[in-house]
């Protein structure tokens, strides 16, 4: 995986899209998926995972509590219309 620095990037289309660690060369950022529908979840994650990210998936309200909590993710993304809980 080739490494681009922001500043490098511009608005050309090859270049949408990028993932840019920004913590440094080492560190794979993780991210917490939320969402009920399992072929959005699993395929965001295996999206993120090929751009080098670690991904943890929940399902449920619950299990990204939970998740959370335990996993301290540098990103959520979470369904908005999650089972009995939304918005």
């Amino acid at each position: 995986m080739t490494r681009i620095s922001p500043a490098s990037l511009d608005n050309s289309p090859e270049h949408l899209g990028t993932a840019v660690a920004v913590r440094g060369p080492h560190v794979r950022q993780k991210i917490l998926i939320v969402d009920d529908n399992d072929a959005a979840r699993t395929g965001l994650a295996k999206i993120l995972e090929r751009a080098d990210f670690t991904v943890i998936a929940a399902a449920t309200f619950a299990e990204g509590r939970n998740a959370l909590s335990k996993e301290e993710p540098d990103l959520l993304i979470a369904d908005v219309r999650l089972g009995e809980y939304n918005g």
